[in-house]
């Protein structure tokens, strides 16, 4: 029975090394930086990602690969002050260099720990002694950094930077989801000090690979590739929501074998209720009247809404409202210069469905059919794309029509926003869907199959990666189904394979020199 065994997702814990999947360019990038530390190069990495992202998972997979190079510190920041932190994380270091190189130090009654001479002349000494007697670095691992206070922070760069001329053969790896004290730009002292490495949503393999790695040893409990495909999109790729969707998917099974899609979507009502429950609710209690107003007001205009479509609240309350909801709850996050999004597009539905419950009204949508839409031409914020894959004239995929696609969505970003019909001709004729639906298995050619795949094209390929940058839809028309795809303009830079495409008229066109230093220039201003 399915209540008998072990549930294989554990929701808000790190995974287990044996079931971590993906982030492969984040541990090469993890280990060129061990490499170089062990040349004599020192080296401070900032792993930074939002809440549940996995950035504990990726050091925890990492650890044993560290501690064959070197004595690994591991310290979670703890609430407090500057103080209190100083005095949490230099002893545990001393004490840990210490015990592996014999090295007499004074005792920790004797010890100033708010001194940085005091501190660089031990740290030195230690970390030098470690790599003489053992050729073993000194790895500094600190989780939670966003606890941190800015002037440990700063007291940090300050002791190593000054440890690394004379001892080099350390390297700091800090994780969370901001770098207390840093500037805005890359110029800031801190944010130099720190090398970044991004953790964002996973791509659809690495998902795919997260969902069935802690079941391939399972012979009662199958997630078939359709329903997985489900789990990533509704996951929006968050390691957190994945593992919690296929948590409850687990829990409602009851023996049920094989998920398939059909299953799954007859049962998501179960798994939402399960979100709800462990989650959503609890986030929402005890809100003041002035946050949950501008929840439920911002969630009527999509995941992500601009400041100014809050209405009914005063300026100054508003902007608390904001500031509280992201830097001390987290329930939205800045997405660009006064647009905010919802930290996850469940949470976002969630909080919609109570807008909806306590009467709020929908934004009016935009009057006019389809066929009105394309009778209008394609223009500055409209263009048609005959197919997103299949090529008319190979009868092959090629890849060259889904950069189109991405090239204008990504000039639509960046130039005030539009919308691209996929399945219409240049010259405003209904081609349909069908023949980019062929490229697939003829048990996946249907419009899910479609928009999934529309979709991770949109997450991967388009930086900085975000999930559900575009609205997607698909309507029928006599002639042939069509892709609807709503494509807000965005207050930061949208690039597409390192490349800068704004509108140009009825086309997209590709800044690059002086033109595009004076885009990005401009934008920053605004």
């Amino acid at each position: 029975m399915a209540d008998q065994r072990i549930n294989p997702y554990l929701p808000g814990n790190p995974v287990k090394p044996v079931h971590f999947a993906g982030r492969s360019a984040e541990i090469a990038e993890l280990r060129a930086k061990l490499a170089a530390a062990q040349k004599g190069y020192p080296i401070s990495i900032f792993v930074q990602g939002e809440w549940g992202i996995g950035k504990t998972s990726l050091l925890k997979k990492l650890h044993p690969e560290f501690s064959e190079h070197g004595l690994v510190i591991r310290e979670d920041v703890p609430e407090g002050s500057a103080a209190t932190q100083i005095r949490a994380l230099y002893p545990a270091i001393l004490q840990d260099l210490k015990a592996a190189t014999g090295v007499a130090i004074e005792a920790d009654s004797e010890i100033n720990y708010e001194q940085p001479r005091t501190l660089r002349v031990l740290l030195t000494k230690l970390i030098s002694a470690l790599w003489e007697q053992k050729s073993l670095l000194t790895i500094i691992v600190l989780d939670n950094l966003e606890r941190a206070a800015p002037e440990f922070l700063a007291g940090i760069k300050d002791v190593f930077q000054r440890v690394g001329e004379d001892a080099p053969h350390f390297m700091l790896v800090f994780a969370g989801k901001s770098l207390p004290g840093a500037g805005e730009h890359a110029s800031d002292p801190l944010a130099r000090f720190f090398q970044t490495i991004p953790v964002g949503p996973m791509n659809a393999d690495e998902g795919l690979e997260a969902i069935f790695k802690p079941i391939e040893l399972d012979p009662d409990f199958r997630i078939d590739e359709d329903a997985a495909r489900l789990v990533h999109g509704q996951s929006a790729g968050h390691p957190y929501f994945l593992k919690q969707i296929c948590s409850h998917v687990f829990q409602c099974a009851e023996g049920s074998g094989k998920i398939d899609r059909e299953w799954l979507e007859g049962h998501w009502g179960e798994v939402e209720a399960g979100l709800e429950n462990t989650r959503f609710r609890s986030e929402l209690a005890d809100l003041p009247k002035t946050e949950l107003t501008t929840l439920m007001s911002g969630s009527l205009h999509g995941v992500e809404f601009p400041r100014s479509a809050i209405a009914g609240l005063k300026e100054s309350s508003l902007d608390s409202a904001l500031r509280r909801l992201t830097k001390e709850r987290g329930l939205l996050k800045s997405a660009a210069r006064g647009v905010y999004a919802f930290y996850h597009p469940l949470f976002h539905a969630f909080v919609l469905a109570k807008a909806y419950a306590e009467g709020l009204e929908v934004p009016c949508e935009p009057t006019g059919s389809l066929e009105d839409l394309i009778a209008q031409g394609e223009s500055s914020i409209l263009e048609f794309k005959e197919t997103l894959q299949y090529n008319v004239h190979t009868k092959i995929k090629d890849n060259g029509r889904s950069d189109a696609v991405l090239k204008t969505i990504a000039a639509f970003h960046n130039t005030g926003g539009g919308t691209l019909l996929i399945g219409v001709a240049d010259d405003g004729s209904v081609r349909g869907l069908d023949r980019d639906l062929s490229l697939r298995p003829a048990e996946k050619r249907n419009d899910d199959q479609f928009t999934l795949t529309l979709q991770d094209l949109v997450r991967d390929r388009l930086t900085p990666r975000r999930p559900n940058r575009v609205g997607v839809r698909i309507e029928g028309l006599p002639d042939g189904r069509v892709c609807i795809v709503e494509v807000p303009a965005r207050a930061e830079v949208t690039y597409f394979d390192n490349k800068l495409f704004v509108r140009d008229g009825p086309r997209s066109i590709e800044l690059v020199g002086d033109e595009m230093a004076q885009f990005i220039r401009e934008r920053d201003q605004d």
